[in-house]
């Protein structure tokens, strides 16, 4: 993890950071490699709804849906917040939770208005983009036609925070919305891969020149990293975009993944088969906004570096 050029400076500003919803799948890997990184001038929180403490770590003990009156004690216990990231929602939509992400998106930014938070990161998704027109690097700017129930619904919670903010007054938290890339660990293709067996591989869409998938992926130390940089610009009043693409700096091929997984004994075994006219070759994040916020290193988008990660934040040798 290559923290050193985003080290944020010593001493002028007091810096809590809450990590809503650290018990979700995202939300325990970027916990834990904040946990392998001791040098951020940064204080990580953990919100859970019960109590989860482990000496050495901070956790924030309180329901993220509560009425804002009722994290005054969160303040007591912490001191003053200066950012949240909303990490908890959703993943499988149904007709009877299509508005579950948007309803804790508003809850979380009533929190922190409650709470005097400067900044909130809003992790939403690249599946809001839908489909690419081409193979080019998808930008902030282009349009949102999600697919999937999961990007329709992230995309809604989008709109319901941009709308929130629009209807503040005085002084309110600044809402950057964090359009993730796949991250390694948590993702469908790495969650699936260690389910495989040698009876029960894993099948993967292979084109006809031999190349698999090509998708914007990030590790979670990776990740942590991003957040301490984009932390550490609004804390310095830097102009942090509205929204944000985030993954890191060169995709990757799904094969990659795959391979590296296969090399640490996280997967038993994968095939592949020919790719259907479906199957979207490229699906790449232009990080041109985040390259201004953040410097990263060149292994972390070495597929095996982000297999690395994972597995050192999950527990794994």
């Amino acid at each position: 993890m290559n923290t050193a050029p985003n080290s944020m400076p010593k001493g002028n500003i007091a810096r809590n950071c809450v990590i809503l919803g650290a018990t979700g799948r995202v939300g325990r890997l970027v916990g834990r490699a904040f946990d392998h990184h001791g040098s951020f001038d940064l204080a990580i929180w953990r919100q859970s709804r019960r109590s989860t403490a482990r000496r050495g770590e901070r956790w924030a003990d309180w329901d993220g849906t509560a009425e804002p009156a009722a994290l005054a004690r969160v303040t007591r216990q912490i001191g003053a917040i200066d950012s949240l990231i909303v990490l908890n929602g959703v993943t499988e939509i149904a007709d009877d939770n299509q508005k579950v992400n948007s309803d804790l998106a508003l809850a979380a930014l009533d929190a922190a208005k409650a709470l005097g938070a400067r900044q909130v990161f809003l992790p939403s998704s690249a599946a809001v983009y839908g489909r690419p027109a081409n193979d080019a690097p998808i930008a902030e700017t282009a349009d949102c036609r999600p697919v999937s129930p999961y990007g329709r619904s992230k995309l809604a919670m989008e709109t319901a925070a941009q709308e929130w903010s629009a209807r503040q007054t005085g002084t309110t938290p600044h809402v950057t919305l964090l359009r993730l890339g796949n991250v390694a660990g948590a993702d469908q293709l790495t969650r699936n891969a260690v389910r495989a067996t040698r009876t029960a591989p894993l099948i993967l869409d292979e084109f006809a020149d031999g190349t698999s998938p090509l998708r914007s992926y990030i590790g979670p130390e990776t990740l942590a990293g991003v957040l301490v940089s984009l932390i550490g610009a609004a804390a310095q009043a830097a102009e942090v975009p509205r929204i944000l693409n985030v993954a890191a700096a060169v995709p990757v091929h799904m094969a990659d993944l795959l391979e590296a997984m296969k090399s640490t004994g996280d997967l038993a075994s994968w095939q592949t088969r020919r790719a259907g006219d479906q199957v979207l070759r490229s699906v790449v994040l232009d990080l041109s906004r985040l390259r201004k916020l953040h410097r990263f290193a060149a292994t972390d988008s070495n597929p095996d570096e982000m297999i690395r990660q994972w597995r050192r934040c999950r527990g794994a040798s």
